[in-house]
């Protein structure tokens, strides 16, 4: 491998390395356009509580005790952890074993929906359950993976919660 096929490379995968970056400055991006304690969490909230009749990223947990079963906890935030790996994993997969096409286009796809969620944030703030609402200590929710969703959630934006880049 020479330095050609280095410098190739590199330009194959900087648009997913722009993607951490982009999102990482789009809070304060949102910020600098709507003011520092400006998002529509509430406006969001009052839908879904006229929709469920309650609100669900507060009440469910509470009223399900079923819902508070650690083993669970731990499998959903494996899943949200997951998220982040099985794009690039799809993407190294595809770049590595296939025609240069199929990796374009699932680079292309994912931009595409990437940056669709990124324009609705700075329209459109909202920070979500996550920063809302009280959150339990992580061990009371699962074991390993919380601690892990919660480092990531570390480097998170406030104002991306919806639409869901998920």
């Amino acid at each position: 491998v020479g330095p050609v096929e280095i410098l190739y490379a590199a330009l194959d995968w900087y648009v997913a390395i722009l993607f951490g970056y982009l999102y990482s400055e789009t809070g304060m991006l949102i910020m600098n356009i709507h003011g520092a304690n400006k998002t529509y969490d509430r406006e969001v909230q009052r839908f879904e509580e006229e929709l469920f009749t309650f609100q669900p990223s507060r009440d469910l947990r509470r009223w399900y005790p079923v819902l508070n079963s650690r083993m669970l906890g731990e499998y959903l935030h494996f899943c949200y952890f997951m998220y982040y790996l099985i794009i690039v994993s799809i993407a190294a997969v595809l770049y590595l074993t296939r025609p240069r096409e199929h990796y374009d286009r699932c680079v292309t796809a994912i931009a595409l929906g990437f940056f669709t969620c990124f324009a609705f944030y700075l329209v459109c703030p909202v920070q979500g359950p996550y920063w809302s609402f009280d959150r339990p200590e992580a061990s009371e929710v699962a074991y390993f993976f919380v601690d892990v969703v919660r480092f990531v959630l570390g480097g998170s934006s406030k104002g991306t919660a919806m639409p869901s880049g998920h």
